[in-house]
């Protein structure tokens, strides 16, 4: 696939925009080939012996100098559905993912929502554009080449777009929303006064509060973006906290007993359907004991 490769130019990028943006079923191939790819890249690194765990040659964790946990899993597909769906005219929809599956929906021409695992959005029309409601979970906008600007809501905040791509995350009455790239216009409390964010900018919402906004390397925002390909990055999280990430994609849940195990770093990055990859490593270098019942993986100190 020519555009996934680091020769592409940008007359190759420009082409890809001007047919993505001739049909909605343009974008769907585009999904499913990416898919493809994704997974046909996977198998080259397993057969090479490049990819899994690399026990041999832990991370260090640069604030406490205590081991890393390092994996580099496969980027393994998670349920997504196999064509765009187009944004039908109507006075307001509701859309939910299930655990587990991403879906992208064609909101107007050169404009697209990618919903994470678990998350639900409402699209509503006004003035012949949609509104979208974020109410639980997480989603991209891709609006860089959108035609007008369009409005994103959480609830207690706004944040309207035209030319950006940016993802927002609602827990809540809390959220995080991330510039990738252009600018947004975020909006918020009673006075719903503006601010402008910049793309390369994380900004954590929380109802009655002003924003904190932080600037983000490009490498944290692929990091933070990681779950549109079917990863999750980590980058010193504690085990606990990790396998609580990963249990937002997988019905087969991840038990972290108290003790020291839930307290040590994970760095690496992982695919977010494989809680057994990811226990397996806990277990290698941590020496974890491990053990599944049912639906549930259990991990604990070694005794």
């Amino acid at each position: 696939m020519r555009i996934e490769s680091a020769g592409a130019t940008a007359d190759d990028h420009a082409a890809l925009a001007a047919w993505l943006s001739q049909s909605p079923r343009h974008e769907g191939a585009y999904i499913r080939a990416q898919a493809i790819w994704y997974a046909l890249a996977s198998e080259a690194v397993e057969s090479t012996g490049e990819a899994g765990l690399q026990a041999d040659r832990p991370v260090r964790y640069p604030a406490t100098g205590r081991r890393g946990l390092l994996a580099a899993a496969g980027l393994g597909a998670i349920l997504l559905a196999g064509r765009s769906i187009p944004f039908q005219r109507q006075s307001s929809r509701r859309i939910q993912t299930n655990v587990g599956e991403m879906r992208r929906i064609a909101l107007t021409e050169g404009a697209s929502v990618l919903m994470n695992t678990a998350s639900t959005i409402e699209i509503s029309d006004d003035r012949n554009l949609p509104v979208v409601s974020v109410t639980a979970g997480e989603a991209f906008f891709d609006l860089v080449h959108a035609i007008g600007a369009m409005t994103v809501n959480l609830g207690w905040a706004s944040v309207q777009g035209g030319g950006a791509a940016f993802s927002v995350e609602v827990a809540g009455r809390t959220g995080q929303l991330l510039v990738a790239q252009g600018h947004v216009n975020l909006r918020m409390g009673a006075a719903r006064s503006s601010t402008t964010i910049q793309g390369g900018h994380s900004i954590f919402l929380q109802t009655d509060e002003p924003p904190q906004i932080r600037k983000i390397s490009p490498s944290d925002i692929e990091s933070r973006l990681a779950w549109r390909t079917g990863s999750i990055v980590f980058s010193g999280e504690t085990v606990a906290q990790a396998a609580a990430m990963m249990n937002r994609y997988n019905r087969v849940r991840i038990h972290v007993e108290p003790g020291s195990l839930g307290e040590e770093p994970v760095i690496g990055r992982f695919s977010v359907n494989d809680p057994h990859g990811f226990a397996r490593a806990a277990v290698q270098l941590y020496g974890a004991t491990m053990r599944q019942v049912g639906d549930r993986i259990e991990l604990a100190s070694h005794p």
